[in-house]
């Protein structure tokens, strides 16, 4: 599971280059390392961690490392903020590039590392509380307009991780589960 990230409501116009690569070091950076790292490594190990040996020149390579990596990214990798919810600019554009960094390292780590993602809704964290009011019906009626008529919590992203972890997903790779509650399908 990777799992990093930074939000900072700021209108396009304001965007000092600092904040954006800072913005674009934490969102984008850090996961792009995590993959590096672990997905190198997966690819050369099985589950129990032996590392398997290299080919002899000239004969292919049979490794059969096997390993699962989940980023979690945000249906505003794919959807910009609408109705006067502005101020997403950095945002957007980094969760943006983690569905383009889960396609790529998909097809490089292939056939045995899959590389998937999460990309929930706006979602009750320990880094919305302050943000997000503090009242569940009051939050909840900020995506009224959405099928599910709720914001997501934590627990709504955890179905998704499970079935991208276990081997019931092994034929899935580069492809991003939106616990969204339709926000997708209906925006």
């Amino acid at each position: 599971m990777n799992s990093q990230g930074i939000n900072k409501k700021i209108w396009s116009w304001e965007i000092e280059t600092d904040f954006f690569e800072k913005m674009l070091h934490t969102n984008i950076t850090s996961l792009m390392l995590t993959c590096k790292y672990f997905g190198n490594w997966m690819k050369d190990h099985n589950l129990d961690g032996d590392e398997y040996a290299a080919p002899a020149p000239g004969q292919p390579n049979t490794n059969k490392g096997y390993g699962k990596i989940i980023n979690i990214g945000s249906v505003r990798g794919i959807r910009a903020v609408a109705n006067g919810g502005g101020g997403n600019v950095p945002y957007n554009t980094t969760k943006g590039a983690v569905e383009m960094l889960t396609k790529a390292y998909a097809a490089d780590l292939r056939p045995n590392v899959q590389v998937n993602a999460i990309g929930p809704t706006i979602t009750y964290t320990p880094m919305m509380v302050g943000i997000l009011p503090p009242d569940e019906n009051v939050r909840n009626n900020i995506a009224n307009a959405l099928p599910a008529q709720r914001i997501g919590y934590e627990i709504d992203v955890v179905g998704a991780a499970i079935f991208l972890a276990s081997a019931a997903s092994d034929m899935v790779t580069a492809a991003t589960i939106y616990p969204d509650g339709g926000l997708v399908a209906t925006s």
